[in-house]
């Protein structure tokens, strides 16, 4: 894109980048507070996820990054509640996500 391009919402507002440390407009949809997913086998155990936290607001698009085995499905899967989780919080539109509930919210 040339540096006089003009990127904007569909109402006509300009886009602007949000600066490192600096808060997200918009309210909490997603909240993840030390989440870990511990996992049992027969030589000990093998930590999938190790206290893992952030927040998705309203709006922002956000994607997990990260090398084939680090944990990406298994966070998603914890926060559709399809996986239990070993530690940690998750809530979405601040209700607490729960194990083995559907949540009709959530889909990927």
């Amino acid at each position: 894109m040339s540096a006089d391009a003009s990127v904007a919402h569909g109402d006509g507002r300009p886009l602007r980048a949000r600066a490192v440390g600096e808060p997200a407009a918009g309210r909490v949809r997603i909240a993840v507070g030390g989440l870990d997913k511990r996992y049992r086998t027969p030589t000990g155990e093998v930590n999938a996820v190790e206290n893992v936290s952030f927040e998705v607001r309203q709006g922002e698009f956000v994607a997990l990054l990260g090398p084939s085995g680090c944990g990406k499905s298994t966070i998603l899967n914890m926060v559709a509640g399809l996986l239990e989780r070993s530690a940690g919080t998750i809530r979405l539109d601040d209700d607490a996500v729960e194990y083995g509930y559907v949540n009709r919210k959530v889909g990927y």
